[in-house]
């Protein structure tokens, strides 16, 4: 068995050495105690990152007017703003969307519940029910309204094709709006855009959560698309963003959340915060057992790394 450690954060900036420092601290904890299954922090910010005192402040930090107003090749890709919960990163989009310019196009889903569920309603509270079941966004699938604008961003929220990079969690720039066909630019890694598709709706499969006492199953046909002026922390894993804004109406509640927001960047410049609780410090939520189990595996690692020590290159 070969054990492969991820040692250092490469999306970071080389010359970014105390920022690098700073997000080593927010992922493994500070002051950590083993005797806590789950601790919660309080971490001092770094001083190149910004605090917004304000909402409307740290949204137009992230999202000028002056750049929603270039055109569709001229306007930049590589920023988003991430929050703890979904309904905020809804607003958010909402809010944001409304300042882009041009004509909305609303796309309404279809959805159609599941015969088992429904099979002792009659086909009038059955009529009823689908305006409440269009209203279910829960995060896992297209929202039952979609709004979208010409030359938004947008990720798209399905394989399509992943042999050629169109997959979940890719981030698009809408290019032409049809009723049938939504025509996107593909954002690359470098934030540039390629590559050109065209998405049609596809099939959700929804099923309520296990705790919930009410909800049905239902199938929804949706464009699988989500506006991408913000998103939600845990969605962002995997993205490198130039701007970041984080928008905490309410503190980060999961493992990893604060670490996975603050490290969506190359430096601490490009960070935009807005807190419920006006200070310069952030909530961390660390689990003692996945930090003790991260430094098992580094001592694994470091042993393995003595023992069978790697042979220079070329022999």
């Amino acid at each position: 068995m070969q054990y492969i450690v991820l040692k250092q954060n490469h999306r970071t900036r080389a010359d970014e050495r105390s920022y690098r420092q700073f997000l080593s601290e927010i992922g493994s904890g500070t002051n950590f105690s083993s005797t806590l299954s789950l601790i919660s922090l309080r971490h001092k910010l770094h001083p190149e990152i910004h605090n917004h005192t304000s909402p409307q402040d740290m949204i137009e930090a992230v999202f000028p007017q002056s750049h929603l107003q270039l055109g569709l090749e001229d306007r930049p890709t590589a920023m988003a703003i991430l929050a703890p919960r979904v309904q905020t990163v809804m607003n958010l989009n909402t809010e944001i969307l409304d300042r882009f310019p041009g004509k909305e196009h609303v796309y309404v889903s279809v959805n159609t519940p599941n015969p088992e569920d429904v099979s002792n309603f009659d086909h009038t509270v059955i009529e009823a029910m689908q305006e409440q079941i269009c209203k279910v966004n829960d995060g896992n699938m297209p929202p039952g309204e979609l709004k979208l604008k010409v030359g938004v961003d947008v990720v798209l929220r399905k394989n399509l094709s992943v042999r050629t990079g169109f997959s979940n969690g890719t981030r698009m720039r809408v290019v032409a709006l049809n009723n049938d066909l939504i025509e996107c630019q593909k954002i690359d890694s470098n934030g540039n855009l390629g590559q050109t598709a065209l998405i049609a709706r596809s099939r959700f499969d929804y099923r309520p959560p296990k705790q919930s006492k009410a909800g049905i199953r239902f199938t929804r046909y949706q464009f699988p698309l989500q506006l991408a002026f913000a998103m939600s922390i845990n969605r962002a894993q995997g993205q490198t963003l130039n701007v970041v804004g984080l928008y905490l109406d309410d503190p980060v509640f999961s493992h990893g959340q604060t670490y996975v927001a603050l490290s969506r960047t190359r430096r601490a410049a490009d960070i935009h915060i807005y807190s419920h609780v006006e200070t310069d410090e952030i909530d961390n939520v660390v689990y003692g057992r996945v930090t003790e189990f991260l430094r098992d595996l580094d001592k694994i690692y470091d042993n393995q790394k003595s023992k069978y020590p790697q042979k220079p290159a070329g022999k």
